[in-house]
């Protein structure tokens, strides 16, 4: 199975994780990050196992990172909707 990754242009370090082809729907929250742009894909068995459990469990992976590479041997940082409007907020005070 493949996945695709698309970068939100709005702000360059935040990126979602689909699967290819996408049958779950992104919450409208999280589509109102971007516009969105195709930035790559991937095999979903060289995600590291959060980042698959993620997919599985929600059909998306919000992840803030400044590099696209989500195989396993890389580090990126999963965070929640809730997370990502406390960074928000204390961003815009």
């Amino acid at each position: 199975m493949r996945y695709k990754v698309m970068r939100s242009i709005k702000d360059p370090g935040l990126h979602v994780l689909l699967p290819n082809p996408s049958r779950y729907k992104v919450p409208e929250e999280i589509l109102r990050f971007g516009p969105w742009r195709h930035v790559a894909v991937g095999d979903v068995l060289r995600l590291k196992l959060e980042d698959r459990l993620s997919l599985a469990r929600h059909g998306y992976v919000l992840v803030r990172t400044l590099s696209p590479d989500f195989a396993a041997e890389h580090s990126a940082s999963i965070i929640s909707l809730d997370q990502w409007r406390k960074i928000k907020a204390v961003a815009s005070e």
